[in-house]
């Protein structure tokens, strides 16, 4: 997850440059940032190195003159993203004086809800990790803007399930030598975004979709769907959507319906860092031995200049409590 530490360096500087430029202002010699993502239940393993990264960046941040604090929300209920949580949250953020940007959200649908309530009120905002197209491209992307069109407060440092889709797809079909898929998705819009790309691309590619089947977060049991699967034969199931709303326990069920041998192919969103016990809600962990065949795509650059001394100096940093408590002030350095 260190790639997605160096996104969210990248939002706070943004955010940090642009409120000391004058587009936005701090309270007297205050600043405060806010961090809007999913920090409890099984979304910890993936966000909680967002939330450590900014944290990171907050802490190494050298702004003379000023203190900078931080205002770290969870958006997560019963371990899971919560899009009314999440709009309830960036509602606070725009209405605590001294906020001037926001690092966040993680997941896309939480970035559907909070945008248009970011957009009004002109708070910067910056995600780590959102890549479903619609947030900026087209039509969708303007609609989310339409109570202050001219304002472009939203921005991102991960590409867009238009490009990631299809690198799934190219992967599986060109260097995996997969021909035949059946395709899981959340119905979110991340999850579902991406396996439209995927399939779009895989079928392009001369590949077949034999089966696709939406499940909704919260689905525990998804051994009569991969059954369903079994009798199309497929060389591999893509699931769209993240760890924490299925992506792991459809991996660690594939072995009741006889797909144990099968690859599994996803985008970023099962893509959570190791298996260790500290990281207990992560991909590997919850999929267990049946985790072994699994590839995924990461929505970030894998090589950046000085990339061994930011590695260095993730080791780790402290994190502060998720949400709802008052929040900690983080002094920049002098």
């Amino acid at each position: 997850m260190k790639f997605a530490r160096v996104g969210v360096a990248l939002a706070v500087a943004a955010i940090v440059v642009s409120a000391c430029g004058g587009s936005g202002g701090g309270s007297g010699k205050t600043i405060k940032i806010g961090i809007s993502l999913p920090l409890s239940g099984s979304a910890l393993a993936s966000a909680g190195p967002a939330r450590d990264g900014a944290l990171l960046a907050i802490k190494e941040f050298k702004l003379d003159g000023y203190t900078i604090e931080t205002v770290v929300l969870d958006h997560a209920v019963n371990g899971v993203h919560d899009p009314q949580q999440g709009a309830k949250d960036m509602t606070t953020f725009v209405g605590t004086d001294g906020v001037v940007g926001v690092v966040g959200p993680f997941n896309s649908s939480i970035a559907k809800v909070q945008i248009p309530i970011s957009n009004e009120a002109g708070l910067l905002q910056c995600s780590p990790a959102n890549t479903n197209p619609d947030l900026t491209k087209g039509d969708a992307g303007v609609q989310l803007r339409a109570k202050n069109p001219t304002k472009i407060n939203y921005v991102r440092v991960a590409t867009t399930d238009d490009i990631q889709g299809p690198a799934v797809a190219q992967y599986g079909y060109t260097t995996l030598g997969l021909k035949k898929v059946a395709i899981i998705d959340d119905t979110e819009t991340y999850g579902k975004g991406i396996a439209d790309a995927f399939a779009a691309e895989w079928t392009k590619l001369g590949g077949t979709v034999v089966g696709r089947e939406g499940a909704p977060k919260g689905t525990t049991d998804y051994t009569a769907i991969l059954t369903k699967f079994k009798d199309a034969a497929p060389d591999a199931v893509f699931y769209g959507g993240v760890t924490a709303t299925g992506g792991g326990l459809v991996r660690k069920q594939m072995p009741q319906a006889g797909l144990d041998k099968l690859a599994y192919l996803g985008g970023d969103g099962i893509q959570d860092g190791p298996g260790t016990p500290e990281n207990a809600g992560s991909f590997i962990n919850i999929a267990g031995p049946a985790a072994a065949n699994s590839y995924s795509s990461v929505a970030a650059i894998a090589e950046y200049p000085g990339k061994s001394d930011f590695e260095a100096s993730t080791r780790p940093p402290t994190a502060s409590p998720p949400a709802r408590t008052p929040p900690r002030a983080t002094p920049a350095p002098r």
